[in-house]
């Protein structure tokens, strides 16, 4: 019998392999064991064994001539997750917050998933708080996404300060962009100007943004159906809407966004939430 050919599936999603007693998996590996078992069935490739599931979902397959094609299916299922019958309706109720219209505590281990369209393509990815930092005095949230990606969100109201991949700067806001008013409640505005720098330095464009809750109502999607204030914010200086989002205190985070960008419109929803053990 010929050897069995071994092969790495990237997700485009700390390297840690699944121990044998019963772990905490990341969201990560269990929707790639998800794909495995749906691929498999569907496929029939039954010579192919998941060998190996990294925490943020690489996986590592070992078989023969299904290989490639389970592999080809696990990718596909990562890119439809927005739309598959097999993930859950409902999210994992967070924990009690003590007052949902402020700000919420993020616990290392917490992690969303979120799928993504826009003209540039369609996607899965997660966000995973990985811990809390100390920038210039100001505490951060840090959140993981991709092979090394990192967001910091500054603790006191999540506002966006800046993007790190491997430790280099990719995007950063000054100052810290505003994405809520706190405490929430409709009819709530604010003004801000932001100038975003790229990595190298450089000013990349100010805009002052006028923004305003909108509204508090139910928001179908794939992860379930939520209760969220919706923020509208527009260009100050054109009146143009470049931004919309709907945050939902049941899980801590925004479950739907809309954002106007020079290359076109990119639409996020929410598909999974897992949250880590409560401080």
């Amino acid at each position: 019998m010929p050897a069995p050919w071994r092969l790495l599936g990237s997700l485009l999603l700390s390297i840690a392999t699944l121990a044998g007693c019963a772990p905490r998996l990341t969201l990560a590996q269990e929707m790639t064991w998800q794909a495995y078992e749906a691929c498999v069935k569907d496929v029939g490739g039954a010579d192919v064994r998941l060998e190996r599931v990294l925490d943020n979902g690489n996986w590592y397959l070992l078989g023969y001539e299904h290989l490639y094609t389970v592999n080809n299916c696990m990718k596909q299922y990562w890119q439809d997750a927005r739309v598959r019958a097999q993930l859950p309706r409902e999210a994992t109720p967070a924990a009690p917050l003590e007052d949902p219209l402020r700000p919420p505590h993020w616990n290392t281990g917490d992690e969303w998933a979120f799928s993504s369209q826009s003209p540039t393509g369609t996607g899965t990815f997660i966000w995973s708080v990985d811990r809390e930092d100390r920038v210039d005095g100001t505490d951060y949230y840090v959140l993981r996404y991709g092979q090394q990606g990192e967001a910091f969100f500054r603790k006191s109201d999540l506002a966006w300060y800046q993007d790190r991949n491997a430790g280099v700067l990719q995007a950063r806001a000054n100052p810290p962009q505003l994405r809520y008013a706190w405490p929430l409640g409709v009819g709530r505005e604010w003004e801000q100007t932001v100038t975003v720098e790229s990595s190298v330095g450089r000013a990349t464009g100010t805009t002052t943004r006028a923004c305003r809750i909108e509204v508090e109502e139910a928001v179908v999607v794939p992860a379930g159906t939520f209760r969220a204030f919706k923020t509208v914010c527009r260009n100050k200086a054109t009146g143009e809407v470049i931004h919309q989002t709907w945050f939902a205190p049941a899980v801590k985070m925004w479950v739907k966004e809309w954002s106007r960008f020079p290359w076109g419109i990119q639409e996020r929803e929410l598909i999974r939430v897992k949250f880590g053990p409560a401080k």
